[in-house]
């Protein structure tokens, strides 16, 4: 089976510090937190999987002791890029579940 490049691009108003600490895709775990997962106002997630019509993702960004306003998270599999989710404010974590198709 052929396989796919997905990235992710997780965004947020300001400079806060935030780590992603994992992403799911389609039930398998592709990225497990890493302190070179982290940014301030954008976190930019790489990895190569097995091709699928459809991605279901889950993921975890963790930002201790911060509020992060507008965040926003959209994939892009093999340069097609969809937004995934959005929220408007969350404290100390953001975890969410979206589909890519």
């Amino acid at each position: 089976m052929a396989n796919q490049n997905v990235q992710l691009t997780f965004v947020w108003d300001g400079q806060q510090r935030a780590q992603v600490y994992y992403v799911i895709d389609n039930g398998r775990a592709t990225v497990l937190a890493d302190a070179a997962l982290s940014g301030r106002g954008r976190v930019v997630v790489s990895f190569t999987t097995a091709a699928s019509a459809t991605h279901v993702l889950k993921w975890s960004l963790w930002f201790p002791g911060k509020t992060l306003k507008n965040l926003a998270l959209s994939a892009t599999v093999n340069g097609v890029s969809k937004s995934i989710a959005s929220d408007e404010s969350e404290e100390h974590h953001w975890a969410g579940e979206g589909v890519w198709r």
